[in-house]
């Protein structure tokens, strides 16, 4: 979240550095070793003998001290998270359709194979990239691809909007579980 004081730069007055994302990446990466901390003393001696559980008690609350201020950071950052739809639209059409091409594969597949249908993708990634035209300008126009896709298939498969899967469901999950655990 920007606000003043938090994650601004010294040099550049415009930028805002994500202090929370660091803080929550320096976390995970100081907790697997941590973890091997409590690994290497889970052999124990009969009865839990002398040094194996010791070493664990000054490995467990520092694991709990990280999760919980990595979870923290998180809630922070997503409570102060601003999501522009409309640019995030903009500057994946700028890319023309290429972020699709795996799923122009994959569609191609069952008819062409999946070698095949690949190869012939990245031919059409190269165009895309040579040509300027946008990937589905180019799949209408390839013989090929038109033998087994039709224009409303291939504006299906290379809309980003359609390869959403079951991210809707996830973030209604996401939403119900966060409303219930949140402080009133």
């Amino acid at each position: 979240p920007s606000e003043a004081g938090r994650g601004g730069s010294s040099a550049m007055p415009h930028k805002r550095n994500p202090v929370r994302c660091m803080l929550t990446l320096q976390a995970a990466q100081r907790t697997p070793h941590l973890v091997a901390s409590l690994m290497a003393a889970m052999p124990q001696e009969h009865e839990r003998a002398l040094g194996g559980w010791q070493s664990e008690w000054a490995v467990v609350p520092e694991v709990f001290k990280l999760a919980g201020g990595a979870v923290a950071n998180m809630a922070d950052t997503l409570a102060g998270l601003v999501v522009d739809g409309e640019r995030m639209r903009v500057n994946f059409d700028r890319l023309n359709g290429l972020p699709m091409t795996e799923f122009v594969a994959l569609a191609l597949a069952p008819m062409l194979g999946k070698a095949e249908a690949f190869a012939l993708v990245e031919g059409v990634a190269k165009e895309v990239a040579s040509s300027g035209q946008t990937v589905a300008q180019i799949l209408k126009a390839n013989a090929v691809v038109r033998a087994h896709l039709s224009e409303a298939d291939i504006d299906r498969v290379t809309d980003p909007l359609n390869a959403q899967g079951a991210t809707q469901a996830f973030i209604d999950t996401a939403l119900a579980s966060w409303s219930r655990m949140k402080p009133a």
